[in-house]
């Protein structure tokens, strides 16, 4: 299944982007990307292009070694506001002083 000949299909299909970079490379796939306005995957093949154009200048979130205790501190300072009534400003406090 880890063979880019076998989810050819499903791709083509879907529109979903390829996991495998040789996938590109398969006459049936290029064929799909180079699609005329009038062919019935045409804005499929448009959108994996326009992902294809601008990969490289994506950016993402590095994780950092505290995510999970700054997440659990926003959780439960929404959580001590929203459902608990807590004032915003000591919420923050206590989650400040809860990831220092």
């Amino acid at each position: 299944m880890s063979q880019p000949e076998n989810n050819l299909e499903w791709y083509i299909h879907t529109g979903n982007l390829p996991i495998r970079k040789s996938m590109l490379n398969l006459p049936e796939y290029q064929t799909f990307l180079n699609m005329t306005k009038e062919a019935a995957g045409y804005y499929k093949a448009m959108a994996v292009h326009a992902v294809l154009f601008v990969q490289y200048k994506m950016s993402y979130e590095k994780v950092i070694e505290k995510s999970s205790e700054l997440s659990k501190a926003c959780r439960t300072l929404w959580e001590s506001v929203m459902i608990g009534g807590e004032d915003i400003e000591s919420a923050i406090a206590t989650a400040v002083s809860s990831i220092d």
